[in-house]
């Protein structure tokens, strides 16, 4: 089955496309960061029946200005993705990443549609980037994030930045691997999905970022009420026989920070700390409870050691989370280290290579990928994931999807 996720906010946003004057429509100027990409994966059979299967992605991003003069800026930007599994039909989907208008002048930048927002400084678990759903699903260390419907302002100061959010409804996160959250194998009905409120999706959420920068300094400060973004999970027997899990989602206040210093005038040295509070966060069996998140990151530019045309840079990360074995995430006491390369070529090649690791278990993700352009327009690329010391009944199977290899190319404009 092919589903289509859409909101009231998406209505809206239409509607106001719609309404754009004709003449103004016609003198779009695109972004250069426009692009179409397709991705194919082979990956092993995360259900144990010995086989391979094949799972296509195809994304459009554009970005693009309806009107530039002294006094105003009107921009748009939309993101839509459509993926196939040939072993789960019901996985089949198209959907939307991002889709709003951004009116902006001096001082004051107002958005309205679904948009993606970057609260934080650690590049793998952020406590305090709460405000998107996560698509469990995507090939990233750092799970892609939905769109989220939302009405946001923005206030510009001199070295300081304010903004807040309003988000009128709810859009779930995609869960994967064989709905075994908590490695017990048992499927996921995402159709008997349950709230800690009575509105249930349409419960108002909301977030505000305070967020100060100088020259080697950056601190934020958070404070949300939103519905977590790991649901805890609650056991239901049907009349056939069966079991499944359903999904809890609790919504609570949030309250957190960040923080970002370098430690030496040319920037290549930078420590990052991120950690937050929350009020009636879920746990993995249902039930609910007050937690502290944080990690903490250490970043260094390796190019005085290495020499040549390359640009390298080191990251070192450890998330810890008070929920321990409780937490339904998979990333509560884990460690990470990776490298980034960036040759300065025409082609402008890239490379990055990772590693996730639970400290306790043992449990790890190697994660690489490499790209080149092959054009001005065009950029091929290939990427790997592999799982180790996983075992069936580890919540790491949240967010797997299998060991797999994949192929991708991107078409800019």
């Amino acid at each position: 089955m092919l589903r289509i996720l859409f909101s009231v906010s998406l209505v809206t946003s239409i509607q106001l496309f719609l309404n754009v004057d004709a003449s103004l429509a016609a003198e779009i100027t695109w972004a250069g960061n426009s692009e179409i990409s397709f991705r194919s994966y082979i990956k092993s059979d995360t259900r144990g029946r010995g086989e391979s299967t094949r799972k296509w992605r195809g994304e459009l991003s554009a970005e693009g200005v309806l009107s530039d003069t002294q006094s105003e800026n009107i921009s748009f930007a939309g993101r839509v993705f459509a993926e196939t599994d040939s072993a789960d039909p019901d996985a089949n989907i198209l959907a939307i990443g991002e889709l709003h208008l951004k009116w902006a002048d001096r001082d004051t930048e107002t958005i309205i549609g679904y948009d993606t927002l970057s609260w934080n400084v650690v590049e793998t678990v952020s406590p305090v980037d709460f405000i998107n759903q996560r698509d469990l699903t995507s090939p990233n260390r750092n799970p892609g994030k939905l769109g989220q419907p939302l009405l946001g302002r923005k206030h510009y100061f001199d070295q300081s930045t304010f903004e807040v959010s309003y988000l009128p409804y709810f859009i779930m996160p995609r869960l994967a691997g064989d709905g075994a959250r908590d490695g017990s194998g048992l499927d996921v009905d995402e159709s008997e999905v349950r709230f800690s409120h009575a509105l249930g999706k349409w419960l108002p959420n909301f977030g505000a970022l305070f967020d100060f920068s100088e020259e080697d300094t950056k601190i934020g400060v958070v404070y949300g009420f939103v519905y977590g973004r790991n649901p805890g999970f609650l056991t239901r027997f049907s009349a056939d026989g069966s079991v499944s899990l359903v999904p809890v989602f609790r919504a609570g206040h949030r309250f957190g920070g960040y923080v970002s210093q370098r430690l030496d005038t040319r920037g290549e040295s930078t420590v990052k700390l991120e950690a937050a509070y929350v009020t009636d966060d879920t746990r993995i069996d249902g039930s609910s409870g007050d937690l502290v998140s944080t990690t903490f990151g250490f970043e260094q530019v390796l190019d005085p050691f290495v020499g040549g045309g390359v640009s390298i840079t080191g990251i070192v990360e450890f998330a810890y989370d008070t929920r321990g074995e409780n937490a339904p995430t998979p990333f509560a006491r884990d460690l990470f280290v990776g490298v980034s390369a960036d040759a300065n070529d025409v082609e402008g090649s890239r490379f990055e290579a990772f590693i996730i690791t639970d400290v306790k278990s043992g449990e790890f993700i190697f994660d690489a990928s490499a790209s080149r352009r092959v054009s001005d327009e065009v950029r091929l690329g290939v990427a790997a994931r592999v799982f180790s010391n996983t075992s069936n009944d580890s919540r790491l199977r949240a967010v797997r999807d299998a060991d797999s290899v994949s192929v991708f190319a991107s078409y800019h404009f």
